[in-house]
């Protein structure tokens, strides 16, 4: 829903990665999810030497594996400050790790030292919509139009749970026996510890950063 402003700015991704919120904001980016979908995709990207063809957009198991770099990769963008939430300051320049609990610290400036990401963090918008028609939820995939899902948010950013994906795809909690069937499949799509990682991190009284919600949006600055 973005595309055609930001081809109109000439943004590519290496530029999208020094954007502050407020450029964001003025560029008609005000979803609080659609700020995180892009860090934690940028984030992705650093990783993958910003090649999209390693990109998984069909569930064939030969797309979703990492491969050599191909013609068409940007040069990655130099680091900066580490953060793991929103910033009030910037949105996509940072320099977040992978929160993969068996990852360790590596520098972000070597690229190409980084161990290939899981590869559900290689999918896109069209491989979840994929998941969705193999966990017998086809009718449901079009609601994810223009929500800015990708595995890089579901793997990477602790607050996208199953209660976000449920308001995404608009299954209420009335719905339980639904909703029940989206938590397990949820569940077997991540590892137990991500999940648990998940709920603590939202069930955490003392946190400021509640659940994801598609409807919240950031607030325009004013001088």
């Amino acid at each position: 829903m973005y595309k055609p402003r930001f081809e109109a700015e000439l943004i590519d991704a290496y530029l999208l990665h020094k954007l502050t919120l407020s450029e964001l904001q003025t560029l008609g980016v005000n979803s609080e999810l659609h700020m995180v979908s892009l860090r934690r995709g940028l984030q992705l990207m650093r990783q993958l030497n910003f090649d999209l063809t390693r990109l998984c957009r069909r569930p064939v198991a030969l797309l979703c594996h990492g491969v050599a770099t191909m013609p068409h990769t940007l040069k990655s963008p130099l680091s900066a400050s580490q953060s793991t939430s929103v910033s009030f300051d910037t949105v996509c320049r940072e320099n977040t790790l992978s929160q993969d609990p068996t990852s360790t610290c590596r520098s972000p400036s070597l690229s190409s030292s980084l161990p290939p990401p899981s590869s559900l963090a290689l999918w896109t918008l069209h491989r979840v919509e994929a998941w969705l028609c193999e966990i017998e939820l086809p009718e449901y995939a079009s609601g994810l139009c223009s929500s800015g899902l990708h595995g890089a948010l579901l793997l990477y950013e602790d607050r996208f749970t199953v209660e976000t994906l449920s308001a995404l795809l608009d299954i209420g909690p009335e719905r339980t026996l639904l909703r029940r069937h989206l938590l397990e499949e949820f569940a077997n799509l991540l590892d137990s510890s991500l999940c648990h990682r998940k709920q603590c991190s939202t069930d955490d009284t003392t946190t400021t950063m509640p659940a994801l919600n598609p409807s919240t949006k950031f607030k325009e600055e004013t001088s």
